[in-house]
């Protein structure tokens, strides 16, 4: 804290009229805003275009010269900075460790701000991401004890890196001579992350596996139960995706509708604190499934189990839904 603190005056552009100011919001997040602005050497911007595919890729690379070298020798003598360029890595590793959430900057046109967010990256969300995705997940490492804490921690900064630079946000660039090596090659060989094609070989950029991220099983869906998706609500098919998911990527194949509630819940990044309305939420999850039983969309596995999977027969069509 006192390094990142500290870089704001050592890097800071003091031609710009304007003070470093530090907001506290209380159990969320910690701003510095910074006058001036980053090198442009010293950021990746690859905007979204049109309907690509391609996600925006933004990041920032670590930078180990100062703006005002004479101002940082000054708080190297009274060691408030420390000079060797690793405030970011230091970050990058300490959100790793899951000692706190995702850093980002935000840019404005003459003042850059850090955001430190309270929590973890391994939150509610990445261990649900990873729960319904374990077999997926086991299939490409080759075994189910592969995927270490490390491995989860490189895959959740990957994943959480690509869902802020949709916002906008800049993340700082994970590489793999400074942050998990072995993990970044591991996961890489393993083809559950890659090299972005916008990425240069002096600063890669890694993506995680498409089919972690997807939550979108509309085609599939239709190929299963046909023009009978289009008279459900958007809540259903979300549910029908949920379960979908889970049937096709997650050694238990099978989910409850109390699970689909936490499921989809954490991913629309509903606050986990918020127990009245969860438990609102969670009856009328209760409630589709219940309406999708009748209506013969889902099936439980076996008579009294309380674990749903797609009906295979909605088409009178006798496919197999595990082939």
């Amino acid at each position: 804290m006192r390094e990142t603190i500290n870089n704001a005056l050592a890097h800071r552009d003091y031609s710009i009229n304007k003070q470093v100011v530090i907001s506290i919001t209380p159990g969320r997040q910690l701003e510095i805003s910074n006058p001036g602005r980053f090198r442009d050497q010293l950021l990746l911007n690859h905007p979204q275009i049109g309907s690509s595919p391609a996600p925006p890729l933004l990041r920032v690379v670590p930078e180990t010269k100062p703006r005002n070298p004479r101002l940082a020798d000054v708080l190297r003598v009274y060691r408030k900075w420390e000079g060797r360029g690793i405030g970011m890595s230091t970050l990058v590793n300490l959100c790793l460790e899951d000692k706190l959430n995702l850093p980002y900057f935000k840019f404005k046109s003459d003042e850059v701000t850090l955001v430190l967010q309270a929590g973890n990256l391994l939150d509610e969300r990445m261990q649900e991401l990873f729960d319904s995705r374990d077999a997926y997940i086991a299939k490409k490492l080759g075994s189910f004890d592969e995927l270490s804490t490390e491995k989860k921690a490189v895959l959740a900064y990957l994943i959480k890196s690509e869902w802020a630079n949709t916002e906008g946000k800049y993340c700082v660039l994970l590489t793999s001579d400074n942050n998990h090596a072995q993990a970044i090659k591991t996961l890489e060989a393993a083809r559950l992350i890659e090299r972005d094609s916008r990425s240069t070989e002096l600063y890669p950029v890694y993506v995680a596996d498409r089919n972690l991220l997807s939550d979108n099983f509309e085609a599939e869906l239709r190929n299963i139960f046909g023009s009978a998706l289009d008279d459900l609500a958007l809540l259903w098919r979300k549910v029908l995706a949920v379960i979908y998911r889970y049937n096709h990527f997650s050694s238990r194949r099978t989910i409850s509708a109390k699970q689909a509630s936490f499921a989809l819940w954490a991913t629309e990044g509903n606050d986990q604190r918020d127990i009245r309305s969860f438990d609102s939420f969670n009856r009328n999850i209760r409630r589709v499934f219940n309406q999708l039983e009748s209506m013969g969309f889902i099936e439980r596995e076996t008579e009294n189990s309380r674990g749903y999977v797609l009906s295979s027969n909605l088409k009178n069509t006798q496919r197999t839904l595990f082939q």
